[in-house]
């Protein structure tokens, strides 16, 4: 999912776990080879059911989207001229999601252990495939973009995709 890259953000890295914690699906980041840039990077890869598989892609492109806006909104907002503070915004806005999803399934945690990636990727040990933990912003990191972040996080609403929207080809993110 997503574009390969060197250097995966952190909001990337949350959004990864909210993945894997809330919509039934198994992350691990992958090596990936883009030939016609001639380098490597590495690249989000999703396990599951077919169901699950495309909920989480709509959830990813969804999220990714909502920050990024939420992000241009809070720039102008302020009067922000840079994009200095950007990586810590959107993490706390994936942070924030998260936590709002932690609050209204307090029993998330119970979910079924199905082990899709291990057959994928027999070399790579169950515990490489866990979320990564959650990140912290301190007081050098520019907390004030951080708890923006994370109050607009806590607004985010996913919106149901309409299935007549789907035949159009209208979800956000990568249908497959």
């Amino acid at each position: 999912m997503g574009r390969p890259s060197g250097r995966i953000e952190a909001a990337e890295h949350v959004l990864a776990g909210i993945l894997a914690r809330h919509f039934f699906v198994e992350v691990i980041w992958v090596p990936h080879y883009v030939p016609s840039e001639g380098r490597r990077g590495r690249v989000l890869e999703i396990c599951g059911t077919l169901s699950n598989l495309e909920v989480a892609a709509y959830v990813h492109g969804f999220l990714l989207e909502t920050a990024e806006r939420l992000w241009r909104e809070h720039r102008r907002r302020h009067g922000i001229a840079s994009n200095r503070e950007r990586r810590r915004f959107m993490t706390g806005v994936m942070i924030g999601f998260d936590e709002k999803l932690k609050a209204a399934l307090p029993r998330a945690g119970a979910r079924v252990w199905c082990g899709w990636a291990i057959p994928r990727w027999p070399a790579i040990c169950a515990s490489a495939i866990r979320a990564p933990p959650a990140v912290q912003a301190s007081a050098s990191t520019g907390p004030k973009a951080y708890e923006h972040g994370r109050k607009a996080g806590r607004e985010i609403r996913v919106a149901t995709a309409d299935p007549r929207e789907q035949r159009k080809g209208r979800l956000l993110g990568p249908v497959r």
